[in-house]
């Protein structure tokens, strides 16, 4: 009988061996079973911003971005892709498209200690809106937004693999009225070895109480995410996402490419289609493109969109800057 050790192991056995460790069997165990818990009592959640992908790069691979997150857009992805960046970062992100809604993304990445941290802010503007009185005339207009503060560490536990953990401060406004909530999120990553670039991760997003407009409370999108990428010949990176929304009953797959040339453009596509398990099962998809350009060592401006049928095109660009 072959022994299997460290030096004859190669990267097949690798693979084997960490999808046989006991957490990611748990993690398997949750992500498949946590849906089948709530299936009596479960309620469509609210707070939609919640689900808006943060940066042009992850947006142009069909957010298909939980395995492969590494940079400061990993606060919102995956947080335990934090503790992969090598350097500081900040990043800067603005979109807009579908009936007047607009968002700006803004966060920085820095280590504290054994730990990686990041801090973000994001404000989403809905635009407008005409009010009515009760004699249903013209009462005049308000408007509504949605801002999320976060903070995330994470942290290696081994060479390749790394922990994650945040927490959020969520705000609605809508006209005279607001609710304030808190969420929080976690994520696993785990790269195979430097060898073989191949990664997995699962996250777990907006675990919370629910936010509360005058007598009605609606839940946060709960959401439980596993996704793999894979690089090939340092030029071709390739993702996929599952990502099921636990109480709307809804499953999300994902794809994304990304194409490096010359080593400063990357081309980018992506593929998103959403699986409704409410009793009339129905699939409709969106794709997603985009570019990124590296304009020096340490400063990338990305760009992507997505046609959204009847509605506009979400158009995203983003600047990153590593130091």
């Amino acid at each position: 009988m072959k022994i299997v050790t460290k030096t004859n192991r190669d990267w097949a056995n690798d693979m084997i061996y960490w999808l046989s460790r006991p957490y990611v069997l748990l993690l398997a165990a949750i992500f498949i079973f946590t849906p089948s818990c709530h299936i009596a009592s479960a309620l469509e959640s609210g707070a939609d911003f919640l689900n808006i992908e943060m940066g042009a790069r992850p947006g142009a691979m069909g957010s298909a971005y939980t395995a492969m997150s590494n940079d400061t857009n990993s606060i919102y992805h995956n947080t335990a892709g934090l503790a992969f960046m090598d350097k500081r970062g900040v990043s800067f992100m603005h979109a807009d498209g579908m009936m007047d809604n607009s968002y700006d993304f803004a966060a920085m990445a820095f280590p504290i200690k054994d730990f990686k941290a990041a801090l973000s802010f994001a404000k989403f503007s809905h635009g407008e809106f005409s009010a009515r009185n009760a004699d249903r005339y013209s009462g005049g207009s308000f408007e509504s937004s949605d801002k999320v503060m976060s903070f995330a560490l994470a942290k290696k536990f081994a060479k390749y693999s790394s922990l994650g953990m945040g927490i959020k401060f969520l705000s609605s406004n809508i006209a005279n009225y607001s609710a304030n909530a808190l969420a929080f999120d976690m994520g696993i990553n785990h790269r195979v070895n430097s060898h073989l670039p191949l990664a997995f991760g699962i996250s777990v997003r907006n675990l919370g109480y629910g936010m509360k407009f005058i007598n009605k409370r609606e839940r946060l999108p709960l959401s439980v995410n596993a996704g793999a990428s894979i690089g090939i010949m340092s030029a071709i990176n390739l993702s996929m996402d599952i990502k099921r929304m636990v109480y709307d009953k809804k499953t999300f797959l994902s794809f994304g490419t990304e194409y490096n040339v010359l080593g400063s453009v990357s081309l980018r596509g992506g593929y998103s289609s959403m699986a409704f398990n409410d009793g009339n099962q129905s699939i409709t998809g969106s794709i997603s493109g985009g570019i990124g350009l590296k304009t020096s060592n340490n400063m990338t401006v990305d760009y992507s969109f997505t046609p959204m049928g009847e509605f506009e095109t979400v158009n995203k660009i983003s600047l990153s800057y590593n130091f």
